[in-house]
C-alpha cells in the first residue's frame, strides 16, 4: 500500500504550464524553495495548487529565477524529467497486465472519464433545442391532463 500511495502521489509531468507565477494565487511563491516545497511555506489548499503547477517549463524557470542559469543546472532538471517521465510510462506498461493497479491516480481518472465530457457537451445541447423544449411542454401537458 505504501508503494501505491508513492505512485498515487507522483507529480505532474508536463512540459509547460498555462500558470503565470506573477498573478494570482501563484504570486505567493517568491523563492524557488517554496516552489519546490509549498507544504513548508503554505496550507494545504494553495500547497496542492501550487504542487500541480508544477512542469519542465516552470522547474527551468524557478531555477533561472534562483540564479542557477547554467547549462549543467538546465541538463539536470531536464534529466530528472526524462526519468520522471519514463518511470510514469513504465508505470502505464506494468498497469495494463495489473489491470490498472500500478497506473497512477490522474492517469486512472483520465481514462476512466475518457468520452464522459462528449456526452455532456452533448446532453447539454440536447436539453437546449426546441424539440427537446417542445417534447418537454408536450410531456407536462400530458401530465396535467392526467
Amino acid at each position: 500500500t505504501v508503494l501505491l500511495e508513492k505512485i498515487d502521489s507522483m507529480g505532474n509531468i508536463s512540459i509547460r504550464g498555462n500558470i503565470s507565477w506573477t498573478k494570482a494565487p501563484y504570486n505567493v511563491v517568491t523563492k524557488k524553495d517554496q516552489y519546490d516545497n509549498p507544504h513548508t511555506y503554505f496550507g494545504h489548499n494553495e500547497a496542492e495548487l501550487i504542487r500541480k503547477a508544477h512542469s519542465l517549463h516552470a522547474d527551468i524557470y524557478w531555477a533561472e529565477y534562483d540564479g542557477d542559469s547554467s547549462f549543467n543546472g538546465k541538463f539536470i532538471i531536464l534529466l530528472k524529467w526524462v526519468w520522471v517521465s519514463m518511470l510514469y510510462v513504465l508505470l502505464i506498461v506494468l498497469g495494463i497486465p495489473s489491470f490498472g493497479i500500478l497506473w497512477p491516480k490522474k492517469f486512472r481518472a483520465g481514462l476512466l472519464t475518457l468520452g464522459l465530457r462528449d456526452q455532456e457537451i452533448e446532453s447539454t445541447a440536447d436539453d437546449k433545442s426546441p424539440k427537446k423544449e417542445k417534447e418537454t411542454a408536450d410531456d407536462e401537458a400530458t401530465k396535467k391532463n392526467l
